[in-house]
């Protein structure tokens, strides 16, 4: 999975502890100064980005990362050809009627399946 973060998109007030979440995490400081440099480097104008070939972008919830519903906060996450899309609704947010009825149909069957597969596994 390929993603692209919005460095200015990091906001105090969701910070727990009183430090600002995500950018000076173990796990995405080397990432964010490695394309840093990769721009810098190269003298990469990121305005102008184009989306590389093989590249898609898919419209997910800001909060859990999942299908938006109505209501969602969204952007844009980008997935290589062939990376598993999240494919849920958003449980987290309210929706729509019709996307809470869609939420419960896939809900029952993702749960039969895994009882299905249990038996198989004793």
């Amino acid at each position: 999975m390929l993603a692209f973060a919005n460095l200015n998109d990091i906001r105090p007030e969701e910070a727990s502890g009183g430090e600002a979440p995500g950018l000076w995490s173990p796990d995405v400081l080397p990432n964010a100064l490695f394309a840093w440099t990769v721009i810098k480097e190269h003298d990469v104008d990121y305005d102008e980005f184009t989306v590389p070939t093989g590249v898609h972008g898919e419209e997910l919830c800001h909060v859990s990362y999942l299908r938006p519903v109505e209501g969602c906060p969204t952007y844009t996450e980008y997935f290589k050809d062939g990376d598993k899309v999240p494919s849920q609704l958003c449980s987290i947010h309210r929706g729509t009627l019709k996307q809470r009825a869609t939420r419960a149909v896939e809900g029952f069957f993702r749960g039969l399946g895994g009882r299905i597969a249990g038996i198989f596994k004793r």
